[in-house]
Protein backbone atom coordinates (compact mmCIF):
# COMPACT_ATOMS: atom_id res chain seq x y z
CA UNK A 1 0.00 0.00 0.00
CA UNK A 2 2.88 2.33 0.83
CA UNK A 3 4.54 1.68 -2.53
CA UNK A 4 1.27 2.45 -4.36
CA UNK A 5 0.87 5.71 -2.44
CA UNK A 6 4.40 6.72 -3.40
CA UNK A 7 3.73 5.89 -7.05
CA UNK A 8 0.55 8.00 -6.99
CA UNK A 9 2.32 10.93 -5.44
CA UNK A 10 5.15 10.68 -7.97
CA UNK A 11 2.66 10.52 -10.85
CA UNK A 12 0.86 13.56 -9.49
CA UNK A 13 4.06 15.53 -9.30
CA UNK A 14 5.00 14.55 -12.86
CA UNK A 15 1.51 15.48 -14.07
CA UNK A 16 1.76 18.92 -12.48
CA UNK A 17 5.20 19.46 -14.05
CA UNK A 18 3.89 18.44 -17.45
CA UNK A 19 0.94 20.80 -17.12
CA UNK A 20 3.31 23.58 -16.18
CA UNK A 21 5.59 22.86 -19.15
CA UNK A 22 2.62 22.74 -21.46
CA UNK A 23 1.37 26.06 -20.21
CA UNK A 24 4.80 27.60 -20.77
CA UNK A 25 4.95 26.24 -24.28
CA UNK A 26 1.50 27.60 -25.20
CA UNK A 27 1.75 31.09 -23.61
CA UNK A 28 3.39 33.87 -25.68
CA UNK A 29 6.61 35.22 -24.21
CA UNK A 30 5.85 38.44 -22.32
CA UNK A 31 8.56 40.95 -21.35
CA UNK A 32 8.62 42.06 -17.73
CA UNK A 33 6.40 45.03 -16.97
CA UNK A 34 9.41 47.23 -16.14
CA UNK A 35 11.89 46.06 -18.74
CA UNK A 36 15.00 48.25 -18.34
CA UNK A 37 15.75 50.61 -21.26
CA UNK A 38 12.57 49.49 -23.09
CA UNK A 39 9.80 50.71 -20.76
CA UNK A 40 6.18 51.06 -21.74
CA UNK A 41 4.26 51.66 -18.52
CA UNK A 42 0.61 50.73 -18.84
CA UNK A 43 -0.68 53.14 -16.17
CA UNK A 44 0.30 56.57 -14.83
CA UNK A 45 1.26 54.91 -11.53
CA UNK A 46 3.64 52.50 -13.23
CA UNK A 47 5.09 55.47 -15.16
CA UNK A 48 5.87 57.25 -11.88
CA UNK A 49 7.30 54.02 -10.44
CA UNK A 50 9.66 53.72 -13.40
CA UNK A 51 10.59 57.38 -13.15
CA UNK A 52 11.46 56.87 -9.50
CA UNK A 53 13.54 53.83 -10.48
CA UNK A 54 15.41 55.87 -13.12
CA UNK A 55 16.28 58.54 -10.55
CA UNK A 56 17.38 56.16 -7.83
CA UNK A 57 19.39 54.06 -10.27
CA UNK A 58 20.75 57.13 -12.09
CA UNK A 59 19.74 55.33 -15.28
CA UNK A 60 20.01 57.74 -18.21
CA UNK A 61 18.55 55.37 -20.84
CA UNK A 62 15.47 54.64 -18.78
CA UNK A 63 15.07 58.31 -17.85
CA UNK A 64 15.21 59.41 -21.48
CA UNK A 65 12.69 56.77 -22.60
CA UNK A 66 10.10 58.05 -20.12
CA UNK A 67 10.01 61.65 -21.40
CA UNK A 68 7.54 62.44 -24.20
CA UNK A 69 8.94 64.36 -27.21
CA UNK A 70 7.39 67.67 -26.09
CA UNK A 71 8.27 67.26 -22.41
CA UNK A 72 8.74 70.43 -20.34
CA UNK A 73 9.48 71.18 -16.73
CA UNK A 74 7.55 74.26 -15.50
CA UNK A 75 9.10 76.33 -12.70
CA UNK A 76 6.80 77.76 -10.08
CA UNK A 77 6.07 81.49 -10.52
CA UNK A 78 7.78 82.09 -7.18
CA UNK A 79 10.99 80.37 -8.29
CA UNK A 80 11.01 82.26 -11.58
CA UNK A 81 10.62 85.65 -9.89
CA UNK A 82 12.78 85.10 -6.79
CA UNK A 83 15.70 83.65 -8.74
CA UNK A 84 15.42 86.05 -11.71
CA UNK A 85 15.09 83.20 -14.18
CA UNK A 86 14.68 84.55 -17.73
CA UNK A 87 12.30 81.72 -18.65
CA UNK A 88 9.64 79.73 -16.80
CA UNK A 89 10.38 76.26 -18.17
CA UNK A 90 13.06 73.77 -19.18
CA UNK A 91 12.78 71.93 -22.49
CA UNK A 92 13.12 68.18 -22.86
CA UNK A 93 16.69 68.63 -24.11
CA UNK A 94 17.56 70.79 -21.11
CA UNK A 95 15.89 68.41 -18.64
CA UNK A 96 17.88 65.54 -20.12
CA UNK A 97 21.15 67.51 -19.93
CA UNK A 98 20.49 68.30 -16.29
CA UNK A 99 19.66 64.69 -15.40
CA UNK A 100 22.60 63.29 -17.38
CA UNK A 101 24.95 65.67 -15.57
CA UNK A 102 23.62 64.37 -12.27
CA UNK A 103 23.84 60.75 -13.38
CA UNK A 104 27.29 61.28 -14.89
CA UNK A 105 28.92 62.30 -11.57
CA UNK A 106 30.31 65.53 -13.07
CA UNK A 107 30.84 69.01 -11.68
CA UNK A 108 28.60 71.53 -13.45
CA UNK A 109 28.63 75.31 -13.88
CA UNK A 110 25.11 76.56 -14.53
CA UNK A 111 23.89 79.63 -16.45
CA UNK A 112 24.42 81.87 -13.41
CA UNK A 113 28.05 80.80 -13.06
CA UNK A 114 27.35 78.73 -9.95
CA UNK A 115 29.29 75.48 -9.53
CA UNK A 116 27.43 72.33 -8.47
CA UNK A 117 29.58 69.42 -7.21
CA UNK A 118 29.33 65.87 -8.61
CA UNK A 119 26.39 63.72 -7.48
CA UNK A 120 27.40 60.25 -6.29
CA UNK A 121 23.95 58.98 -5.30
CA UNK A 122 20.28 60.00 -5.55
CA UNK A 123 18.13 58.81 -2.66
CA UNK A 124 14.38 58.87 -3.40
CA UNK A 125 12.62 58.68 -0.02
CA UNK A 126 9.14 59.66 -1.21
CA UNK A 127 7.37 60.08 -4.52
CA UNK A 128 3.81 59.63 -3.32
CA UNK A 129 0.53 60.37 -5.07
CA UNK A 130 -1.66 62.80 -3.14
CA UNK A 131 -5.28 61.93 -3.87
CA UNK A 132 -6.10 60.49 -7.30
CA UNK A 133 -5.17 60.95 -10.95
CA UNK A 134 -7.55 63.25 -12.84
CA UNK A 135 -7.95 64.69 -16.31
CA UNK A 136 -5.91 67.86 -16.72
CA UNK A 137 -8.04 70.98 -17.13
CA UNK A 138 -8.13 72.91 -20.39
CA UNK A 139 -6.11 75.73 -18.82
CA UNK A 140 -3.56 73.40 -17.22
CA UNK A 141 0.06 73.41 -18.47
CA UNK A 142 -0.52 70.15 -20.38
CA UNK A 143 -4.22 69.80 -21.31
CA UNK A 144 -5.45 66.45 -22.53
CA UNK A 145 -3.22 64.51 -20.14
CA UNK A 146 -3.70 62.84 -16.75
CA UNK A 147 -2.47 64.86 -13.77
CA UNK A 148 -1.51 63.60 -10.35
CA UNK A 149 -0.03 65.72 -7.57
CA UNK A 150 2.81 63.95 -5.77
CA UNK A 151 4.79 64.71 -2.65
CA UNK A 152 8.50 64.17 -3.30
CA UNK A 153 11.46 63.95 -0.95
CA UNK A 154 14.85 63.38 -2.56
CA UNK A 155 18.41 63.82 -1.35
CA UNK A 156 21.45 64.26 -3.58
CA UNK A 157 24.59 62.83 -2.01
CA UNK A 158 28.14 63.82 -2.94
CA UNK A 159 31.24 61.61 -3.29
CA UNK A 160 32.12 62.27 0.36
CA UNK A 161 28.79 60.87 1.53
CA UNK A 162 27.43 64.26 2.56
CA UNK A 163 24.03 65.47 1.40
CA UNK A 164 24.42 68.13 -1.29
CA UNK A 165 20.80 69.08 -1.61
CA UNK A 166 17.38 68.20 -0.22
CA UNK A 167 14.50 68.44 -2.71
CA UNK A 168 11.11 68.40 -1.01
CA UNK A 169 7.60 69.55 -1.87
CA UNK A 170 4.65 68.98 -4.15
CA UNK A 171 5.14 68.14 -7.82
CA UNK A 172 2.40 67.90 -10.45
CA UNK A 173 3.03 64.98 -12.79
CA UNK A 174 1.35 64.99 -16.22
CA UNK A 175 1.06 61.58 -17.91
CA UNK A 176 0.38 61.48 -21.66
CA UNK A 177 -1.28 58.43 -23.24
CA UNK A 178 0.68 57.04 -26.19
CA UNK A 179 0.23 54.07 -28.48
CA UNK A 180 2.83 51.62 -29.74
CA UNK A 181 2.58 48.79 -32.22
CA UNK A 182 4.45 45.56 -31.50
CA UNK A 183 6.09 43.29 -34.03
CA UNK A 184 2.84 41.41 -34.61
CA UNK A 185 0.86 44.54 -35.44
CA UNK A 186 -0.94 44.75 -32.10
CA UNK A 187 -1.53 48.22 -30.62
CA UNK A 188 -0.69 48.81 -26.97
CA UNK A 189 -1.54 51.92 -24.92
CA UNK A 190 0.90 53.22 -22.35
CA UNK A 191 2.12 56.48 -20.82
CA UNK A 192 5.02 58.92 -21.04
CA UNK A 193 5.73 62.08 -19.08
CA UNK A 194 4.28 65.10 -20.86
CA UNK A 195 5.63 67.40 -18.19
CA UNK A 196 6.33 68.16 -14.57
CA UNK A 197 5.11 71.38 -12.96
CA UNK A 198 6.02 72.87 -9.61
CA UNK A 199 2.90 74.28 -7.90
CA UNK A 200 5.13 76.27 -5.56
CA UNK A 201 4.35 74.58 -2.26
CA UNK A 202 7.22 73.83 0.13
CA UNK A 203 7.12 72.39 3.65
CA UNK A 204 8.12 74.86 6.36
CA UNK A 205 11.85 75.17 6.97
CA UNK A 206 13.20 73.34 10.00
CA UNK A 207 15.97 74.75 12.21
CA UNK A 208 19.39 73.09 11.95
CA UNK A 209 18.29 71.17 8.87
CA UNK A 210 19.69 71.21 5.35
CA UNK A 211 17.97 73.94 3.30
CA UNK A 212 15.11 72.61 1.21
CA UNK A 213 14.88 73.45 -2.48
CA UNK A 214 12.25 72.83 -5.13
CA UNK A 215 12.43 70.19 -7.81
CA UNK A 216 13.03 72.74 -10.56
CA UNK A 217 15.81 74.69 -8.85
CA UNK A 218 17.51 71.45 -7.89
CA UNK A 219 17.64 70.32 -11.50
CA UNK A 220 18.47 73.85 -12.74
CA UNK A 221 21.64 73.77 -10.63
CA UNK A 222 22.87 70.90 -12.83
CA UNK A 223 21.93 72.47 -16.15
CA UNK A 224 25.08 73.63 -17.90
CA UNK A 225 24.63 76.03 -20.77
CA UNK A 226 26.86 77.23 -23.60
CA UNK A 227 26.24 80.34 -25.72
CA UNK A 228 24.10 79.83 -28.82
CA UNK A 229 25.61 79.47 -32.28
CA UNK A 230 25.09 82.56 -34.44
CA UNK A 231 24.88 81.85 -38.18
CA UNK A 232 24.48 84.75 -40.60
CA UNK A 233 23.61 84.46 -44.28
CA UNK A 234 23.51 87.55 -46.51
CA UNK A 235 21.72 87.99 -49.82
CA UNK A 236 21.88 91.07 -52.02
CA UNK A 237 18.47 92.61 -52.72
CA UNK A 238 19.20 95.30 -55.28
CA UNK A 239 21.52 97.86 -56.82
CA UNK A 240 21.39 101.62 -57.06
CA UNK A 241 19.33 103.65 -56.34
CA UNK A 242 18.49 101.32 -53.41
CA UNK A 243 21.25 98.76 -52.94
CA UNK A 244 20.64 96.52 -49.97
CA UNK A 245 21.03 93.18 -48.27
CA UNK A 246 18.73 90.72 -46.56
CA UNK A 247 20.27 89.21 -43.44
CA UNK A 248 19.11 85.72 -42.50
CA UNK A 249 19.66 84.16 -39.05
CA UNK A 250 17.57 81.00 -39.53
CA UNK A 251 20.65 78.79 -39.24
CA UNK A 252 21.35 80.00 -35.71
CA UNK A 253 20.66 77.47 -32.99
CA UNK A 254 20.75 76.86 -29.29
CA UNK A 255 21.98 73.30 -29.08
CA UNK A 256 21.53 73.16 -25.30
CA UNK A 257 17.76 73.68 -25.47
CA UNK A 258 16.98 72.13 -28.85
CA UNK A 259 15.26 75.40 -29.85
CA UNK A 260 16.18 78.07 -32.41
CA UNK A 261 18.45 80.75 -30.99
CA UNK A 262 16.37 83.90 -30.50
CA UNK A 263 15.82 86.82 -30.12
CA UNK A 264 18.03 88.61 -32.62
CA UNK A 265 19.53 92.01 -33.13
CA UNK A 266 21.36 93.41 -36.13
CA UNK A 267 23.98 95.93 -37.17
CA UNK A 268 24.09 97.54 -40.61
CA UNK A 269 27.81 98.41 -40.45
CA UNK A 270 30.74 98.11 -38.06
CA UNK A 271 30.27 101.69 -36.81
CA UNK A 272 26.45 101.45 -36.60
CA UNK A 273 24.41 100.92 -33.44
CA UNK A 274 22.68 97.59 -32.83
CA UNK A 275 18.95 97.41 -33.48
CA UNK A 276 16.58 96.50 -30.65
CA UNK A 277 16.14 92.79 -29.85
CA UNK A 278 13.35 91.23 -31.91
CA UNK A 279 11.99 87.72 -32.57
CA UNK A 280 12.21 87.88 -36.38
CA UNK A 281 15.14 85.98 -38.01
CA UNK A 282 15.20 88.20 -41.12
CA UNK A 283 16.37 91.81 -41.51
CA UNK A 284 16.89 94.06 -44.54
CA UNK A 285 19.20 97.06 -44.75
CA UNK A 286 19.49 99.54 -47.63
CA UNK A 287 22.43 101.86 -48.19
CA UNK A 288 22.89 105.29 -49.68
CA UNK A 289 26.55 104.72 -50.62
CA UNK A 290 28.48 101.94 -52.29
CA UNK A 291 31.47 100.24 -50.77
CA UNK A 292 32.32 97.48 -48.34
CA UNK A 293 30.44 97.27 -45.05
CA UNK A 294 30.54 94.80 -42.16
CA UNK A 295 27.07 93.62 -41.17
CA UNK A 296 26.51 91.92 -37.84
CA UNK A 297 24.14 89.56 -36.04
CA UNK A 298 23.81 88.83 -32.33
CA UNK A 299 21.62 86.03 -30.95
CA UNK A 300 20.63 85.24 -27.38
CA UNK A 301 19.43 82.00 -25.83
CA UNK A 302 16.63 81.48 -23.31
CA UNK A 303 19.00 81.87 -20.36
CA UNK A 304 20.51 85.18 -21.48
CA UNK A 305 23.80 84.02 -23.04
CA UNK A 306 24.61 85.66 -26.37
CA UNK A 307 27.01 85.33 -29.27
CA UNK A 308 27.59 87.41 -32.36
CA UNK A 309 28.97 87.04 -35.85
CA UNK A 310 29.73 89.51 -38.63
CA UNK A 311 30.60 89.34 -42.28
CA UNK A 312 31.92 91.78 -44.84
CA UNK A 313 29.83 92.56 -47.92
CA UNK A 314 30.09 95.05 -50.77
CA UNK A 315 27.23 97.43 -51.45
CA UNK A 316 27.08 97.00 -55.23
CA UNK A 317 27.70 99.61 -57.88
CA UNK A 318 25.27 99.35 -60.76
CA UNK A 319 28.01 100.18 -63.26
CA UNK A 320 31.15 102.26 -63.50
CA UNK A 321 31.01 105.47 -65.52
CA UNK A 322 31.80 104.97 -69.18
CA UNK A 323 35.63 105.19 -69.52
CA UNK A 324 35.63 107.52 -72.52
CA UNK A 325 39.12 108.84 -71.72
CA UNK A 326 42.23 107.40 -70.01
CA UNK A 327 41.62 109.76 -67.06
CA UNK A 328 38.09 108.37 -66.58
CA UNK A 329 39.59 104.88 -66.74
CA UNK A 330 41.99 105.76 -63.87
CA UNK A 331 39.10 107.25 -61.85
CA UNK A 332 37.27 103.93 -62.24
CA UNK A 333 40.39 102.09 -61.07
CA UNK A 334 40.38 104.15 -57.88
CA UNK A 335 36.63 103.55 -57.36
CA UNK A 336 37.08 99.79 -57.69
CA UNK A 337 39.89 99.74 -55.10
CA UNK A 338 38.24 102.11 -52.63
CA UNK A 339 35.01 100.07 -52.73
CA UNK A 340 36.67 96.67 -53.28
CA UNK A 341 34.20 95.79 -56.04
CA UNK A 342 35.34 92.43 -57.40
CA UNK A 343 32.67 92.11 -60.08
CA UNK A 344 33.86 95.14 -62.08
CA UNK A 345 37.61 94.49 -62.20
CA UNK A 346 37.32 92.49 -65.41
CA UNK A 347 36.07 95.59 -67.29
CA UNK A 348 39.20 97.52 -66.35
CA UNK A 349 41.72 95.17 -67.96
CA UNK A 350 42.25 94.75 -71.68
CA UNK A 351 42.82 91.27 -73.11
CA UNK A 352 46.47 90.33 -72.66
CA UNK A 353 46.94 92.76 -69.74
CA UNK A 354 50.31 92.40 -67.95
CA UNK A 355 51.66 93.86 -64.70
CA UNK A 356 55.46 94.21 -64.69
CA UNK A 357 56.91 93.69 -61.23
CA UNK A 358 59.42 96.08 -59.72
CA UNK A 359 62.89 94.68 -58.90
CA UNK A 360 62.03 93.92 -55.23
CA UNK A 361 58.89 91.98 -56.11
CA UNK A 362 60.72 90.14 -58.90
CA UNK A 363 63.32 88.93 -56.42
CA UNK A 364 60.65 87.99 -53.83
CA UNK A 365 58.59 85.98 -56.36
CA UNK A 366 61.06 84.52 -58.90
CA UNK A 367 58.46 81.98 -60.08
CA UNK A 368 56.54 84.84 -61.74
CA UNK A 369 59.55 85.73 -63.92
CA UNK A 370 58.93 89.43 -63.47
CA UNK A 371 55.31 89.58 -64.70
CA UNK A 372 51.77 88.98 -63.46
CA UNK A 373 49.40 88.04 -66.28
CA UNK A 374 45.77 89.14 -66.59
CA UNK A 375 44.36 86.15 -64.72
CA UNK A 376 46.92 86.56 -61.96
CA UNK A 377 45.94 90.22 -61.62
CA UNK A 378 42.22 89.37 -61.43
CA UNK A 379 42.88 86.64 -58.84
CA UNK A 380 44.99 88.99 -56.74
CA UNK A 381 42.32 91.70 -56.79
CA UNK A 382 39.61 89.18 -55.91
CA UNK A 383 41.63 88.01 -52.90
CA UNK A 384 42.42 91.56 -51.81
CA UNK A 385 38.75 92.50 -51.98
CA UNK A 386 37.34 89.28 -50.45
CA UNK A 387 37.95 90.05 -46.77
CA UNK A 388 39.26 86.49 -46.29
CA UNK A 389 42.65 85.03 -45.45
CA UNK A 390 44.54 83.82 -48.50
CA UNK A 391 46.56 80.60 -48.66
CA UNK A 392 50.15 81.41 -49.49
CA UNK A 393 53.31 79.44 -50.31
CA UNK A 394 54.82 76.95 -47.82
CA UNK A 395 51.50 76.55 -45.97
CA UNK A 396 51.62 80.18 -44.86
CA UNK A 397 48.48 82.31 -44.64
CA UNK A 398 48.32 85.84 -46.02
CA UNK A 399 46.13 87.90 -43.66
CA UNK A 400 42.72 89.15 -44.79
CA UNK A 401 42.30 92.78 -45.84
CA UNK A 402 39.40 94.77 -44.39
CA UNK A 403 40.16 98.26 -45.79
CA UNK A 404 41.88 99.68 -48.88
CA UNK A 405 42.21 103.45 -49.03
CA UNK A 406 43.62 105.26 -52.05
CA UNK A 407 45.48 108.20 -50.53
CA UNK A 408 46.75 109.39 -53.86
CA UNK A 409 46.65 108.57 -57.56
CA UNK A 410 48.46 111.52 -59.13
CA UNK A 411 49.44 111.78 -62.79
CA UNK A 412 52.97 113.19 -63.21
CA UNK A 413 52.88 113.85 -66.96
CA UNK A 414 50.54 113.95 -69.93
CA UNK A 415 49.18 110.89 -71.66
CA UNK A 416 51.41 110.22 -74.67
CA UNK A 417 51.81 107.53 -77.30
CA UNK A 418 54.29 104.83 -76.32
CA UNK A 419 57.28 104.34 -78.64
CA UNK A 420 58.35 101.23 -80.48
CA UNK A 421 60.76 100.23 -77.68
CA UNK A 422 58.21 100.75 -74.93
CA UNK A 423 56.29 98.06 -73.01
CA UNK A 424 53.14 98.44 -75.13
CA UNK A 425 54.03 100.20 -78.40
CA UNK A 426 51.26 102.43 -79.73
CA UNK A 427 49.33 102.56 -76.44
CA UNK A 428 48.85 105.75 -74.43
CA UNK A 429 51.09 105.91 -71.38
CA UNK A 430 51.33 108.13 -68.32
CA UNK A 431 53.36 108.01 -65.09
CA UNK A 432 51.50 108.08 -61.76
CA UNK A 433 52.37 108.33 -58.11
CA UNK A 434 50.35 105.64 -56.35
CA UNK A 435 49.75 105.89 -52.59
CA UNK A 436 47.53 103.22 -50.99
CA UNK A 437 46.92 102.23 -47.35
CA UNK A 438 45.99 98.57 -46.80
CA UNK A 439 44.58 97.63 -43.40
CA UNK A 440 44.69 93.95 -42.49
CA UNK A 441 42.53 92.18 -39.93
CA UNK A 442 45.50 90.60 -38.20
CA UNK A 443 47.44 93.88 -38.03
CA UNK A 444 50.80 94.48 -39.73
CA UNK A 445 49.19 96.95 -42.16
CA UNK A 446 50.74 97.81 -45.50
CA UNK A 447 51.49 101.15 -47.15
CA UNK A 448 52.19 101.43 -50.88
CA UNK A 449 54.05 104.52 -52.16
CA UNK A 450 55.08 103.75 -55.72
CA UNK A 451 55.77 105.13 -59.14
CA UNK A 452 53.86 103.25 -61.84
CA UNK A 453 53.56 103.70 -65.59
CA UNK A 454 50.05 102.84 -66.79
CA UNK A 455 49.34 101.89 -70.42
CA UNK A 456 45.85 102.35 -71.84
CA UNK A 457 44.31 101.11 -75.08
CA UNK A 458 40.88 101.77 -76.54
CA UNK A 459 38.32 99.52 -78.17
CA UNK A 460 35.14 100.51 -79.96
CA UNK A 461 32.02 100.51 -77.82
CA UNK A 462 28.49 101.71 -78.32
CA UNK A 463 26.95 104.21 -75.91
CA UNK A 464 23.51 105.70 -76.57
CA UNK A 465 23.71 104.48 -80.17
CA UNK A 466 27.09 106.13 -80.75
CA UNK A 467 30.38 104.28 -81.24
CA UNK A 468 32.95 105.61 -78.79
CA UNK A 469 36.39 104.71 -77.46
CA UNK A 470 36.22 102.44 -74.38
CA UNK A 471 39.56 102.68 -72.56
CA UNK A 472 41.11 99.78 -70.66
CA UNK A 473 44.44 99.10 -68.97
CA UNK A 474 46.84 97.25 -71.28
CA UNK A 475 49.72 97.10 -68.81
CA UNK A 476 51.12 98.42 -65.53
CA UNK A 477 54.88 98.90 -65.17
CA UNK A 478 55.94 99.22 -61.53
CA UNK A 479 59.08 101.35 -61.24
CA UNK A 480 59.34 100.78 -57.48
CA UNK A 481 58.84 102.79 -54.27
CA UNK A 482 58.65 106.52 -54.70
CA UNK A 483 59.57 107.22 -51.08
CA UNK A 484 59.71 105.79 -47.59
CA UNK A 485 57.31 102.93 -46.97
CA UNK A 486 55.87 101.62 -43.69
CA UNK A 487 56.09 98.02 -44.88
CA UNK A 488 58.30 96.89 -47.78
CA UNK A 489 55.65 96.34 -50.42
CA UNK A 490 55.26 97.86 -53.83
CA UNK A 491 52.18 98.23 -56.03
CA UNK A 492 53.04 95.10 -57.98
CA UNK A 493 54.41 93.34 -54.88
CA UNK A 494 51.05 93.80 -53.12
CA UNK A 495 49.24 91.99 -55.91
CA UNK A 496 51.91 89.31 -56.21
CA UNK A 497 51.52 88.69 -52.46
CA UNK A 498 47.74 88.17 -52.77
CA UNK A 499 47.68 86.19 -55.98
CA UNK A 500 47.17 82.95 -53.93
CA UNK A 501 50.01 80.93 -55.53
CA UNK A 502 48.93 77.72 -53.82
CA UNK A 503 45.59 77.62 -55.64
Amino acid sequence: MGRRRCRLVLCGVLWILLLGLGACADDPATPPAHAPHAPFPATPDSLVSLYRTALAGMDSSLYQALLAPGFQYRFSPGDTAANHLPTDYMTRTEALRSALNMFGHVEVTNSRGEVSPPVARIMVFQFDLQGAWEDAAADAPFPGTRMGRHFVRIHLEGPDGLTLMSIMGDLDVYAQAVERTDGQGRIHTGYQLAGLADPGTLPPAQPDKLPITTWGLGFFDYLDNAPPVAVLQVRGTGTFPEPGFELNALGSEDTDSGLPAEPYRWRAAADSAWTAWSPGPLKRFTYADTGRVTVGLEVRDRWGLASEVDTSVVVPVAALPFPGTPDLLMANLRTVFDNRVTGLTDDLLAPGHVTYLDSTASQAYPELQGVLDRQGELTALGNLFSGDDVPGPDDQTVPAVDLISFQGLFRQDQWATAGAEDRVPGALRATYTVSVYVRRKAGNDLQVDDTVVFYATARDSSQDGEVRDYWQLAAQDDLGPAGKVLQPVSWSGLKALYRSPSR
